[in-house]
């Protein structure tokens, strides 16, 4: 697989990306206007200004002309078994101008922020603004396994407490994008206990949030509203997908349409969350989504297959099923929609993990151009554009295919 070389020059804020097809990863130049000679590989580790590796595999808002990458420090192997007390360290937050020269600018949540936050995981990180309050909001899928504590067998863990994982929820707040979050509740559960959470913020600023779990023992996605102060669930708006694996999402609206963007694991699930078997969903799906680097004895992870989409007119209307964009990616892990809007146009880039599983702090992102093709009225085609040159201008918001 040839892959996408970055090159940071001193020009202006503009992104390349040559493509030639839908079976390869192609070559690629990012220009900017920060004057710094670097060379950052898709699919390898990309480094902040100072040089130091990124660690920001999660989302990215905008913020008054900036934008912001949220991210786990895993510097640090994070299995929280055994007495070394390792475990969730930190959220890194980075910003950048261009979408291409990221400063560091703090761990904007620490395992020191609360004491819910000792000797646990946290996954999936995202962060959104709510215009009612004023505040920059965070959730996060909350994991605390009961596996470190006990001596149980796996068999009379499953039979007593139905998972090892909690698969909770916790949220904070702050005033700024990049300044330290206060934790505003104690843990708690989506639709009896979510393996993951996404956000999504609609044009009236209601708050919505997207998370896999378990109904009546069988999975869904699920699309939830949230309060006002997008703290906590106030209903359940669709129920997406029955005994099917759904992993990170995230949904843009495009010309009146909802689009949303998904991993995808092959594979119905065997038992829901009622079963004894070391193989159940609940387990696999914990394992695959964020946890490659566990004990793989206690779950098989079912294979992960690429990202899909699927589009609505309204959250609460009917969804098409799940479509496949062409090319899979198979090898990275869908990770969201990064909008670029600027004073032009509004464009989209559909970013993915590239995951080191023998030192996850230094896994890669693969980056690559989500256009729309008109097929109706309304109605678009998302695609990841076959294309010889993509050209980003993230101050006009501009995308454009040669």
């Amino acid at each position: 697989m040839k892959k996408i070389f970055f090159i940071i020059t001193a020009l202006l804020p503009l992104f390349y990306v040559s493509c030639k097809n839908e079976t390869s990863v192609n070559d690629g130049i990012i220009s900017s206007s920060a004057g710094l000679n670097v060379a950052n590989v898709n699919g390898e580790a990309w480094t902040d200004t100072e040089g130091n590796i990124i660690q920001s595999h999660d989302g990215i808002i905008k913020w008054q002309g900036k934008y912001y990458w949220y991210g786990i420090d895993y510097s640090h192997n994070l299995v929280n078994t055994g007495s070394d007390g390792n475990g969730f360290r930190a959220v890194k937050c980075y910003e950048s101008e261009d979408l291409v020269n990221w400063k560091f600018k703090n761990n904007v949540l620490t395992a020191n922020s609360s004491i819910c936050l000792n000797q646990c995981d946290i996954n999936n990180v995202r962060v959104v603004y709510n215009k009612n309050t004023g505040k920059f909001v965070m959730w996060m899928g909350y994991n605390t396994t009961f596996m470190h504590s006990t001596s149980l067998s796996l068999w009379t863990l499953r039979s007593t407490h139905n998972k090892l994982y909690l698969n909770a929820n916790l949220c904070a707040t702050a005033n700024s994008p990049y300044e330290s979050f206060d934790v505003q509740n104690s843990f708690f559960y989506v639709n009896g206990g979510a393996a993951v959470t996404s956000l999504f913020v609609d044009d009236d600023g209601t708050g919505y949030c997207m998370d896999w779990a378990n109904y009546n023992n069988s999975w869904r996605l699920y699309i939830n509203k949230l309060s006002d102060d997008f703290l906590s669930v106030e209903s359940n708006t669709a129920l997406l997908f029955p005994e099917t694996y759904i992993g990170r999402t995230a949904i843009v609206k495009h010309n009146g349409y909802y689009y949303l963007f998904g991993a995808a694991f092959e594979g119905e699930l065997d038992g829901g969350a009622n079963s004894m078997s070391s193989a159940d969903g609940w387990l696999d799906y914990h394992f695959t989504y964020f946890d490659y680097y566990r004990d793989s004895s206690v779950s098989v992870p079912k294979s992960y297959s690429g990202v899909r989409y699927c589009f609505a007119e309204s959250l609460s209307g009917e969804w098409s099923g799940l479509l496949s964009l062409g090319k899979d990616y198979a090898d990275y892990e869908f990770s969201d929609v990064i909008k670029v809007q600027g004073t032009d146009e509004v464009n989209y880039i559909l970013t993915f993990n590239k995951w080191n599983t023998s030192d996850l702090s230094s896994s890669g992102y693969l980056w690559q151009p989500l256009m729309f093709a008109k097929e109706t009225e309304t109605f678009s085609r998302p695609y990841v554009a076959d294309c010889s040159k993509i050209t980003i201008n993230a101050e006009k918001g501009t995308v454009k295919a040669e």
